[in-house]
């Protein structure tokens, strides 16, 4: 936050939801509704924490995440990208595969990657 309030640039919340994590469900199109419903949710909960002062909005969409990404930054001018890891802090094992994707992508508007 003190990155976007410094430089007075938008906070974007972005969660792609995987299709691939409905289809060993027993109802795969009522589970991605339920799951992108609680995606929604859970970001509009987070941009409700943002100080007031700070423009922010969120993105929810479905599809894979690494591609859906590399579109976002394609499509934007966006120079930050915060993804999270599988824990532990930045050691490439623990890096999740969509941020060490991302990494590896090298795409001119990525130009950092931290992990939290």
């Amino acid at each position: 936050m003190k990155l976007s309030r410094a430089g007075q640039i938008p906070i974007t919340l972005v969660q792609v939801v995987d299709p691939e994590l409905t289809k060993h469900v027993a109802n795969p199109q009522s589970y991605l509704k339920h799951l992108t419903e609680t995606v929604e949710q859970e970001l509009k909960a987070l941009c409700e924490q943002l100080p007031a002062d700070i423009k922010h909005s969120y993105q929810m969409t479905i599809g894979d995440p690494v591609n859906t990404l590399i579109s976002y930054l394609k499509e934007s001018t966006n120079y930050l990208l915060v993804a999270q890891s599988n824990g532990g802090g930045y050691n490439i094992q623990k890096i999740g595969h969509v941020a060490k994707a991302l990494m590896s992508n090298g795409h001119r508007n990525l130009e950092t990657v931290l992990t939290i």
